[in-house]
């Protein structure tokens, strides 16, 4: 009618303390076992919105009422998370089929490619308790265990039946040019967050982050993404010389993205 104005109302996806506001209203009427920190969900979560937190506890709860257990535990969660991630991916349709299983499960946490570089080192221990804690953050022992599980499973590691040395069987994996899927999406997220935490979590000496801002034409787009797609390759070459004497894994993360929105898209 006249004088009318519609409006757009973009509702951004919630935070770290936001998530953990809301697995605190759908867990209200669950039996929660003392293990389970919702904090620690709502970190493996990145870019999940209400609905995809509330459907994780209702798969949480269905699992553990397929195990016969009075309360939710922790691995509840962790079990189903895979299962809400697969739902996300089969709504997307952004990746092939056959591909996006594999892909979902390696990048569905955070830690399974940092565990698998760790496989790198000259004496790897495959101890879960010793690999979890070496990690930062730390994580629970069950959890580097399942990652191993998964790592051999994908054929990316494998275990000499002798000594029981654990070895990789790739030189490098990595999420290539551009963000695949949305299990990409959460784990690009993911490192973000911990990049923001080592500013003020790790000593300078152990870290380098630094940013540039700069005015470009639209057009020079493509070249500069051809320039840190070639500058990415250089540092992973670099570590391809080392990797026979590997100490610690470390994460770099490269992001190319808008501040202004000046020229009106069509």
């Amino acid at each position: 009618r006249p004088g009318r104005v519609d409006r757009r109302v973009i509702v951004p996806r919630p935070d770290l303390r936001g998530r953990v506001a809301i697995l605190g209203v759908h867990t209200k009427r669950v039996n929660l076992s003392d293990d389970v920190d919702l904090e620690e969900i709502a970190r493996g979560t990145p870019g999940f919105v209400g609905a995809d937190l509330a459907n994780l506890v209702n798969e949480a709860a269905l699992l553990a009422a397929k195990r016969n257990k009075e309360k939710l535990e922790m691995v509840d969660f962790e079990d189903s998370k895979d299962k809400v991630y697969m739902g996300l991916e089969r709504k997307s349709k952004v990746i092939k089929e056959e591909e996006s299983h594999s892909q979902l499960e390696f990048f569905s946490e955070w830690f399974h490619i940092i565990i698998y570089q760790m496989t790198f080192m000259k004496d790897f221990n495959k101890d879960p308790y010793h690999i979890a804690k070496c990690l930062i953050p730390k994580i629970r022992p069950d959890q580097a265990r399942k990652s191993l599980q998964l790592l051999k499973s994908l054929g990316l590691i494998s275990e000499d039946a002798e000594t029981g040395d654990v070895s990789p069987t790739k030189t490098r994996i990595t999420t290539g040019d551009e963000i695949a899927s949305i299990a990409v999406t959460r784990y690009h997220q993911k490192m973000i967050n911990l990049g923001k935490e080592s500013i003020t979590g790790s000593h300078e000496s152990e870290r380098d982050v630094s940013s540039v801002s700069v005015s470009i034409p639209l057009s020079m787009i493509p070249e500069l993404k051809a320039e840190i797609s070639a500058f990415r390759k250089r540092i992973l070459a670099l570590g391809d010389q080392k990797k026979n004497q590997c100490e610690e894994v470390y994460q770099m993360n490269i992001q190319l993205f808008p501040t202004t929105q000046i020229k009106k898209k069509g």
